[in-house]
């Protein structure tokens, strides 16, 4: 008899562990299930824009410091390195920037000359010229598949808006593989009051580039070229030649 009541709870022993195991590995799923959940609603209900606050002298390049006027982050770099580029993203320059390394995007960004002082529709800070520059290499250079290469913003199939800007095209070393800073297949692009400047005409250097049987559309408002920059602006397109003549590019310049 006690053999047969040692097997009885023998058996009841296993049948709970049993039990046991089922109710942890359900509330395991369960637990899976919460947090998918939560992230399929952090990304379906996600901010539409994001703004990014950059300052150079006051601005401090970790996880504090970006999202708020009063806490900026040092350098643009870091901006691009943190933010969801699939919103929309707003990088507030308050002081010069360089952006050093490669960057894809794949949504639309809007890089300002920024001043911290009131402006329209309540917003604490309005436009203002700042220098938006380009290292001549990359500091990730070169890059597996892609060679030398300058500092450079890759824009698929999104939109970019650049206002306020002086936008600095980079004396490229002659040894680069590719010596554009701009590359926007299927992409439109807008310069709003800005210049494009050069430091050395005599490099190869574009600021724009698309391909891949991808035409893009660049549009220039209140945008002036400087001294030495016709020529470097679409890649491919010669200086006093119509960008519009090749298949790659649209825009409202007639002389690039």
């Amino acid at each position: 008899m006690s053999t047969l009541a040692d097997a009885m709870n023998d058996a009841t022993a296993a049948e709970n562990a049993a039990v046991d195991a089922l109710n942890a590995a359900a509330a395991l799923l369960q637990n899976k299930a919460a947090l998918a959940e939560g992230a399929i609603q952090s990304f379906l209900y996600r901010a539409a824009q994001v703004f990014w606050y950059i300052d150079f002298n006051t601005g401090v390049d970790d996880a504090n410091h970006g999202k708020t006027i009063g806490a900026p982050c040092k350098t643009i770099d870091y901006a691009i390195s943190q933010a969801d580029l699939s919103v929309i993203n707003w990088f507030l320059c308050f002081t010069d920037q360089t952006i050093t390394k490669g960057w894809a995007a794949g949504s639309g960004i809007f890089v300002v000359g920024a001043l911290r002082s009131p402006g329209v529709f309540n917003s604490p800070w309005t436009y203002t010229q700042r220098r938006l520059s380009f290292a001549a290499e990359s500091v990730d250079s070169p890059y597996v598949g892609g060679g030398r290469q300058p500092g450079y913003l890759n824009l698929l199939g999104s939109f970019a808006i650049f206002q306020s800007l002086e936008v600095r095209l980079p004396a490229t070393p002659d040894v680069l593989d590719n010596k554009t800073v701009l590359r926007g297949y299927g992409a439109s692009v807008s310069f709003l009051n800005c210049t494009v400047t050069i430091e050395d005409a005599s490099k190869g250097v574009s600021m724009f580039e698309s391909g891949y049987g991808l035409q893009s559309y660049v549009g220039f408002t209140n945008t002036t070229l400087g001294t030495g920059a016709a020529g470097h602006i679409f890649k491919g397109i010669a200086a006093g030649a119509n960008p519009n003549s090749s298949v790659d590019y649209r825009s409202n310049l007639t002389s690039a």
